[in-house]
């Protein structure tokens, strides 16, 4: 009897089931705490009934056998194979973003490791051998497919992913050969010189819009002294002026005069109160009264278009009053945005690369079923970054929540966010690139000293395209 030791636990993937090489099987080194199991589903029988002697019995049956469920951790470890930068898990990224051949979606060149989703709109992701050897116990997960990757940034450890996912089935090697179970000379190893990342030297690049005005209009009386009650001579009617905010359908603004008691304040309180999507804001002065048009919408789609009516225009009928000898429509100005660029320092956080795998099986009856393969769900990433809530600077993480509390209207941010895994300017590092990321307003965590938490998630240009994301390794 012989004892099996996590310590002694080796693990390879492979393209291949059969006929292994170094070009298509490549050993992976887990970190402790991986796991490999299979369990199967079961139904029990049982039967209740009356009587003097009643069956009690009951009885169990193996319904099917559920997927294999795949778990375990690697350190990310770039290094140079030949004038190429490689990494050990770079097959793992293959099978997780996309079904094609290794070596399509995550390419190994002279420059670094690009791992793109470019290939990743398919039902079917590409198809692994993992073999597991515990020593005196070998075995083999077919058809094992990756549906997801966490990266985190813990800075006071070394960078690292968790990789979740499937298998079809699982199988123990019972006499472990060259042909049957990878040994030394066919498979590529874990180089000594890859090297570990130091999360503690990571930072981030954030670039977006920020400092959004709304597009505005200003329409400017004069006269010899105006307030809030300077009383306006009208004839008793029905006077309109349309207003259009954002490109929309304009909208008519009524007010109704019967001849007396009109003032500009009553004036003002009636456009306020019909006004949509838009605000309106009254300065009175000693001899001049702005009523200012504003869209509620921030940023360079936002505009304010106002029309007074040529003959029963409101603001024509003001005009004609003899305490109001000047009105003036100013012209329309377009609401504007800035690009900002961030420099926050963080304190942790991670990105998640997930799939969502579903397994089918059938349920026929008498048979262990078995599952006949897998499809991939909605493909999504997200994370979160941590930091100190830092403020005094236009580029700090005070200043990012200010930013997108103003942009709360907004449908959707987008930021480009660079999160480089080891530090911007070092080798070896990791750069993950969200080009359209989506920032939710930052929490406030309440500590010793005041962080904050990031939510963000990487969106496609278009729901059909596959641009959320690119990885890229630097080996040193």
């Amino acid at each position: 009897m012989s004892f099996n030791l996590q310590r002694d636990a080796k693990v390879y993937v492979s393209e291949v089931s059969t006929g292994f090489t170094s070009a298509n099987t490549f050993e992976v080194r887990p970190m402790s705490g991986f796991a490999f199991n299979q369990t199967t589903s079961t139904q029990d029988i049982s039967v209740d009934e009356a009587g003097a002697a009643p069956s009690r019995g009951s009885k169990r049956f193996n319904t099917s056998i559920n997927p294999t469920d795949i778990s375990f951790s690697t350190y990310i470890r770039p290094y140079k194979a030949g004038l190429n930068h490689d990494c050990p898990e770079r097959i793992l990224w293959e099978a997780l973003v996309g079904g094609d051949a290794f070596g399509t979606n995550a390419v190994s060149d002279a420059t670094n490791v690009t791992i793109d989703f470019a290939g990743s709109n398919v039902h079917e992701l590409k198809k692994l051998y993992i073999f597991v050897d515990y020593g005196n116990a070998k075995y083999v997960i077919e058809e094992a497919v990756i549906g997801q990757a966490d990266l985190g940034f813990d800075i006071q450890g070394i960078a690292m992913i968790a990789w979740t996912g499937n298998g079809k089935i699982m199988k123990e090697i019972e006499s472990a050969t060259a042909a049957t179970f990878p040994t030394t000379g066919n498979f590529s190893p874990v180089p000594d010189c890859a090297d570990f990342i130091k999360n503690k030297l990571s930072t981030i690049a954030l670039s977006g819009i920020y400092d959004r005005t709304r597009g505005s209009q200003a329409v400017t009386l004069t006269g010899t002294s105006l307030t809030s009650g300077t009383a306006i001579t009208m004839s008793a009617g029905t006077y309109t002026f349309t207003i259009a905010v954002d490109g929309s359908v304009p909208q008519t603004i009524s007010y109704v005069s019967t001849g007396s008691g009109d003032t500009l304040g009553t004036i003002f309180n009636e456009i306020e109160s019909q006004l949509r999507c838009a605000t309106v804001i009254a300065a009175y002065g000693a001899s001049t009264s702005t009523f200012t048009f504003y869209s509620e919408v921030y940023g360079t789609a936002s505009s304010v278009a106002i029309v007074d009516g040529v003959s029963n225009g409101l603001f024509a009928a003001i005009d004609l009053d003899s305490d109001v000898t000047t009105v003036v429509i100013g012209s329309a100005v377009a609401g504007t945005a800035s690009s900002r660029t961030y420099n926050i320092p963080i304190t942790g956080g991670n990105i998640v690369f997930n799939n969502n795998i579903t397994f089918l099986t059938p349920e026929e009856l008498g048979v262990v079923n078995r599952s006949i393969g897998h499809f991939t769900g909605v493909r999504s990433i997200s994370g979160n970054l941590t930091a100190y809530l830092r403020s005094g600077s236009n580029t700090d993480a005070a200043q990012l929540m200010q930013d997108l509390l103003n942009a709360t209207r907004d449908v959707t941010t987008s930021f480009n966010l660079v999160i480089s895994v080891g530090g911007s300017t070092n080798t070896p590092r990791v750069d993950i690139t969200l080009p359209t990321a989506h920032l939710s307003v930052p929490t406030i965590d309440t500590q010793d000293v005041i962080s904050t938490s990031i939510d963000f998630a990487g969106v496609p240009t278009d729901l059909g395209n596959t641009d959320e994301a690119t990885v890229e390794y630097y080996a040193a």
